[in-house]
């Protein structure tokens, strides 16, 4: 991080570890400090910063319900500036689990405004087991998700398991 302070994954990375640790203040900061923000390419559209500052500032002070809603649908609508990714880490926090299946299920399957996902075996899949994954294992949506994306029959057939317990 300190090599390439100012690139765009490593600016992300700060801001949601930031944002999604309890530090929503130095979030905020560094949304506020411009020149901290990422360098962009000429003729790339730069993040979304007051929509990632309205998350930052929800997570640090909370949201009355009306602002909580807008802002999960203004996070969703904006899954292809933000990420998906970082549109299902952001809903999860605010506790939107069932946006969260509905973006994750047109990332790996298409749909919903999604583009048409390529081979399952090129689907970041890591989201389903992070820490920042909690809000999700707790869905009776969880497994299912697991059997459509083949995981379960993988595991059964490879006789693996993934590194994080399975809900029961």
């Amino acid at each position: 991080m300190q090599l390439w302070p100012q690139h765009r994954g490593i600016w992300q990375t700060r801001f949601e570890f930031l944002a999604l640790t309890g530090r929503a203040g130095q979030a905020i900061a560094l949304i506020d400090d411009e020149r901290r923000w990422p360098v962009i390419a000429p003729d790339s559209e730069p993040p979304p910063y007051p929509i990632h500052r309205r998350f930052a500032v929800a997570m640090k002070d909370g949201a009355t319900p009306d602002v909580r809603d807008a802002l999960i649908e203004e996070i969703a609508a904006a899954r292809s500036a933000l990420g998906t990714i970082s549109v299902v880490n952001y809903l999860g926090a605010l506790g939107a689990v069932d946006r969260c299946f509905e973006v994750l299920e047109a990332f790996y399957f298409g749909g919903n405004g999604a583009p048409a996902p390529g081979p399952l075996s090129r689907r970041k899949t890591s989201i389903l087991f992070s820490a920042k994954g909690e809000p999700l294992r707790t869905s009776p949506r969880y497994r299912g998700l697991l059997m459509r994306l083949g995981l379960d029959a993988y595991w059964r057939e490879t006789g693996s398991r993934p590194d994080r317990a399975l809900p029961a």
